[in-house]
């Protein structure tokens, strides 16, 4: 899963938003996300699947960000488990790569930390 979302530079150079309201609506978004994240970590959690094999957990996911306004393309790299998810436009790049699988026998080897 790759998701990037792109938009202005110019934090600190006074030409776009300041870095203070940068992070202040970084936390907005993730405030307003909370509970859809926590769902969809239980959910994740309660259905482990194999590597390569994670087809709903994929699938959650890929929804969850498309239906945050991310333009999502499913399937890369020829993996029918691995998405793109991108938004915005312009100079400044912000991407987050995950992986995760459970493990046979065991399920998912984290703990969890999320209530």
């Amino acid at each position: 899963m790759v998701i990037s979302a792109t938009g202005a530079r110019g934090a600190s150079t006074g030409s776009g938003p300041t870095t203070a309201r940068l992070r202040e609506r970084c936390r907005e978004t993730v405030t307003a996300r909370q509970d859809d994240v926590i769902a969809l970590s239980h959910s994740l959690h309660a259905e482990p699947e194999l590597a390569c094999e994670e087809h709903r957990s994929a699938k959650k996911i890929a929804d969850l960000v498309e239906g945050a306004g991310f333009r999502v393309e499913r399937g890369v790299c020829g993996l029918p488990t691995a998405f793109s998810a991108t938004a915005g436009s312009g100079g400044l790049v912000i991407g987050i790569c995950a992986e995760y699988d459970a493990l046979p026998g065991i399920g998912t080897s984290y703990r969890r930390s999320i209530p």
